[in-house]
């Protein structure tokens, strides 16, 4: 079975659902031609969701004469395939003569006002806005990154038109070449972070992440197998710093492999996550994917 994402934005409270609607793990949430209702509607918001795709919507793919790999052609999609609605955030990595030009990070969010199909697509950035009298001009080329459902996607436009009057937005120019790439659950990455459990004084490290749990590092017990433990922590994605608290549950506990620092390892599971964890999560293990991809597990 093939899915495709759906945003919260597409479905409509009081009428009935177009499609069958199943979260990240294909089990099916609810069903083609329920009336959504409010509760629904907020029970939904907390889950990535899809729908099947409809053998309408299947392309067929010709490869090249001179292409041997189907790989790259798999991974490339349409404009309409990302989903995209007005206020979606999206990640900008800036042109090298912006970030050289002064000590400045790399990358900055923008959120999409709109587009116009083949032609323009429309981005407000306060944090881009205190950068456009500096050296970003017209013409400089930007790549472009987003999240819908599981997917990670990535193009690059080039500036066509900074507006400063009545407030600062800017126009792309349309992408003629997306690439998307799956951000499956059980995708772990290495990481150092330092957690804090609650009520607990003993020093954690979360050496691995994935975007349902953890392995969590301390040289004393955190909790009991099927304890829930409260946990924070921090992430840093394109130098922002972000501090996460949830609740957890302890799955598994051993000893390290490594008998020189005496620790434990203990595999936790992450509990009701909310919306805007998940994404934090989720564009923490791209970044990681993306600029080390040797830090993959």
């Amino acid at each position: 079975m093939t899915l495709l994402p759906v945003q919260i934005s597409e479905l409509t409270i009081g009428q009935p659902l177009l499609w069958d609607l199943f979260n990240q793990d294909q089990k099916q949430l609810l069903a083609q031609g329920e009336i959504l209702s409010n509760a629904d509607e907020e029970l939904l918001k907390k889950s990535s969701l899809f729908r099947r795709q409809e053998e309408s919507e299947i392309t067929p793919i010709s490869k090249p004469e001179n292409d041997t790999s189907t790989t790259k052609k798999l991974n490339e999609f349409t404009f309409q395939d990302m989903h995209l609605n007005v206020g979606n955030k999206l990640q900008l990595k800036l042109p090298t003569n912006i970030v050289n030009s002064a000590e400045r990070s790399e990358f900055c969010t923008a959120e999409l006002m709109g587009y116009v199909n083949n032609l323009s697509v429309m981005i407000r950035s306060p944090q881009l806005a205190k950068q456009m009298d500096l050296s970003l001009v017209e013409g400089d080329k930007v790549t472009v990154r987003l999240f819908s459902g599981q997917l990670a996607f990535s193009f690059s436009s080039y500036i066509d038109k900074i507006i400063k009057v009545p407030f600062n937005y800017i126009h792309l120019s349309f992408p003629t070449k997306i690439s998307g790439q799956i951000i499956r659950k059980s995708r772990r990455i290495k990481t150092k972070i330092v957690a804090t459990i609650a009520d607990n004084p003993t020093p954690a490290t979360i050496s691995n992440l994935s975007m349902t749990g953890a392995e969590i590092r301390a040289s004393a017990s955190i909790g009991q197998i099927d304890e829930t433990i409260s946990l924070s922590f921090a992430v840093e994605i394109h130098d922002v710093k972000k501090t996460m608290s949830l609740q957890a549950t302890i799955k598994s506990t051993k000893p390290t492999v490594n008998e020189t620092d005496n620790a434990l390892a203990f595999g936790i599971e992450f509990m009701a996550l909310e919306t805007e964890q998940s994404h934090l999560l989720q564009s923490l293990i791209y970044q990681e994917l993306v600029e080390n991809p040797e830090n993959q597990i």
